[in-house]
């Protein structure tokens, strides 16, 4: 199993994958060959089947577990195994297309204010003040901030393509406090505990559960959402739609679009703003 395994890893590198897209598929072909007691390469297409379909029933038709074996094992097989026959078993419901979730302004104000330490503060700040995703947050480095253009540089962000994103006096201050709060070691501006790796993003998700219960708030919300939320503001501010795009890093428009949600300034602020 684990030469086979090894190899796809290798394979998702030499396409310029990333590391989790690699432990996520990992994850998936392990799971599968364990549910037939079989090695990887000895699977079939008739498993694969019937493997989605055990996934549909204990997580639903087209739940995001399933579309997530499907990519895997539309990797596993037509690259690794190169083996594309076994794939015409492989049927995936399309997923329901939801508008993202949206926080209102007093939400998102009450866990900048709750936020424990001012890296969780930079954290909540720079989710909806620029726009980062969770991953992006974790591997920032000190010289990617550029105050005096005004922009926050993003290297190899999804799709590996870097990016420049706006940076507000708000949020450049709030990391100058942080910085001076925290002066981190190493390369990264949120070092982990060896300050040669970056802080993993599974600290960062904990960190902004643990805001939001400090904060009160009625329900959970992903730090996505507070990617969702400056695409809404910023277009509520009169921002150009393909600007936004960009700032997003979004290939398409339409993505743009639904991440913004076409809200009013209510869906996203409370109603006395």
């Amino acid at each position: 199993m684990d030469d086979i395994l090894a190899q796809m890893a290798q394979d998702i590198k030499d396409r310029g994958n990333s590391p989790h897209t690699a432990r996520l598929y990992d994850g998936q072909i392990r799971q599968f060959a364990r549910h037939f007691d079989a090695a990887p390469e000895d699977l079939t297409g008739e498993q694969v089947a019937e493997y989605s379909r055990h996934l549909a029933e204990k997580h639903g038709p087209g739940s995001a577990t399933q579309h997530m074996f499907a990519a895997a094992a539309r990797f596993f097989f037509e690259v690794t195994q190169k083996n594309t026959r076994a794939l015409a078993w492989l049927r995936v419901p399309r997923r329901p297309k939801k508008l993202p979730e949206l926080m209102r302004l007093d939400e998102i104000v009450s866990c900048i204010e709750a936020a424990p330490t001012e890296r969780d503060r930079t954290f909540v700040m720079l989710g909806f003040g620029a726009g980062l995703r969770i991953g992006e947050v974790s591997r920032l480095k000190p010289t990617d901030i550029d105050s005096l253009a005004g922009v926050i540089r993003i290297h190899g962000g999804k799709g590996k393509k870097d990016r420049l994103v706006m940076l507000s006096p708000s949020l450049l201050k709030q990391l100058r406090v942080y910085w001076v709060d925290a002066r981190p070691e190493g390369p990264w501006l949120f070092p982990g505990r060896k300050p040669e790796h970056p802080l993993t993003t599974r600290h960062v998700r904990r960190s902004w559960a643990d805001t939001q219960v400090r904060a009160g708030l009625g329900k959970h919300y992903r730090y996505h959402c507070l990617r969702h939320c400056f695409a809404t503001y910023t277009l509520d501010e009169g921002v150009d739609l393909q600007t936004v795009q960009v700032l997003l890093g979004h290939v398409r428009l339409s993505s743009t679009l639904r991440r913004a949600t076409f809200a009013r300034r209510s869906m996203c602020y409370p109603a006395h703003a």
